[in-house]
């Protein structure tokens, strides 16, 4: 029986949201919150979400 907390990919999406350029200028941290997006679209891809 599969753990209730692993992800099924059939049942997983990955949702990002548009991070405008303006909006992440003033955003605290805004450069290290692009280059997390980016892990995670690597990591959806690695794993065929």
């Amino acid at each position: 029986m599969r753990h209730p907390q692993i992800l099924n990919r059939k049942q997983t999406a990955l949702l990002i949201v548009d991070v405008q350029t303006k909006i992440n200028a003033v955003m605290l941290d805004g450069e290290s919150v692009v280059e997390n997006i980016i892990k995670l679209i690597e990591a959806a891809n690695t794993l065929n979400l």
